[in-house]
């Protein structure tokens, strides 16, 4: 039988504890698409802002750990999530993610996205034949009573850039984030006479915060937003967020 090692395991122990400590007092990198997605996020004013990094924020606060939010290429911080040179990607979901270099740990829901058809008040209720949406949205199934042909369909660069076409009368409907949607009409001068058309089809996308390498921090960020849903829920509101979270 071979002896024990006492000195072999106390090594482990000491790596074990350094390891956990850097994690705790180092700065961990959260990337986010790059871009403005106010009020979810904004990556192009110099600072994050928005509610995703916000609770970002108040949950290292909370834990005393600092977070460097970046906004990055998708396919950079696809990139980077496997190669741990980032630590977490905000939002994340289980369908989107690249999980080749091994699976990644997703926390509990952050918030919920509702995405649909929004359209002026002159064409409520008819069928729908010009959609302007963000290149890289995919249109939910649109209901039947609201097709008579193919409709035709614009790419742009952003929702705000859609929304310009649906005011120019370009086209008569435009698939976007309705938390989008609400932010560029409280910005706007002037009443906007567009509304959200539920019975043409919708989508709900949940948010998740997701890891490759540090699963025990996502269940203590699950722990956190459980022990402060009123907090989080207030943050929400302060954002004009549309949705409420799901647990």
């Amino acid at each position: 039988m071979q002896q024990s090692k006492p000195w072999l395991f106390r090594f482990i122990f000491l790596f074990c504890l350094m390891q956990n400590s850097q994690i705790l007092a180092g700065e961990l990198v959260v990337a986010f698409p790059e871009g403005n997605y106010y009020p979810h996020y904004d990556s192009t004013q110099g600072k994050m802002r928005g509610y995703l990094p916000a609770l970002m924020e108040r949950f290292g606060q909370d834990h005393d750990m600092q977070f460097s939010l970046l906004g990055m290429p998708i396919k950079r911080y696809q990139s980077f999530i496997r190669t741990g040179e980032v630590d977490f990607i905000l939002p994340s979901n289980p369908a989107w993610s690249d999980t080749e270099a091994g699976p990644l740990t997703f926390s509990s829901v952050v918030m919920i996205s509702r995405s649909g058809f929004v359209r002026s008040q002159y064409d409520l209720g008819k069928p729908i034949e010009r959609i302007a949406t963000v290149t890289g949205y995919w249109l939910p199934d649109i209901t039947p009573s609201f097709l008579i042909q193919q409709p035709k369909i614009f790419y742009t660069i952003d929702t705000y850039a859609s929304l310009s076409m649906l005011k120019a009368r370009r086209v008569d409907a435009v698939y976007a984030h309705l938390d989008f949607v609400r932010e560029w009409v409280r910005n706007q001068s002037g009443e906007q006479n567009i509304f959200f058309e539920a019975d043409a089809g919708f989508d709900n996308y949940s948010y998740h915060l997701a890891t490759l390498k540090h699963s025990q921090l996502i269940e203590r960020f699950d722990h956190w937003m459980q022990r402060n849903r009123s907090k989080v829920i207030a943050l929400m509101r302060q954002y004009r967020l549309g949705t409420d979270m799901l647990f």
